[in-house]
């Protein structure tokens, strides 16, 4: 009685309540309020099925996780920096474009980075 829900024991408290019992089952409109407590119990022993990985199968899962975790991670790690390239790529092109479009003269700093941009974008 103590073990009945516990999830490990659950299958068989489930199998001796809910199994092929020779009582005759009855109508819904018959039945009682004892065996609307019984179905209760079954329902709450069906929820109980998922019963817990032993320690060896979970050591076994972990251990091969691992290394699909580390080609995620390459995965993400490679699709992280192209993102960044392409990041940098539109900011150096947004950066020239606004010198581009200054009506005013230019320092000579910004015509130096002008021309720096202009090779990049060129070069590529």
């Amino acid at each position: 009685m103590e073990l009945r829900n516990d999830k490990k024991w659950c299958d068989v408290s489930s199998s001796r309540h809910g199994g092929s019992s020779k009582k005759r089952k009855l109508d819904d409109r018959y039945q009682s309020s004892a065996s609307h407590a019984t179905e209760s119990k079954a329902s709450a022993a069906d929820d109980c099925t998922n019963r817990p990985s032993g320690v060896k199968a979970s050591k076994a899962r972990g251990k091969k996780t691992v290394d699909g975790k580390a080609a995620d991670f390459q995965s993400m790690w490679s699709i992280k920096q192209q993102d960044l390239l392409a990041k940098k790529e539109l900011y150096k092109m947004s950066l020239l474009d606004n010198l581009l479009a200054k009506r005013e003269p230019l320092s000579e700093s910004e015509e130096a980075l002008k021309r720096k941009l202009i090779e990049d974008v060129l070069s590529v």
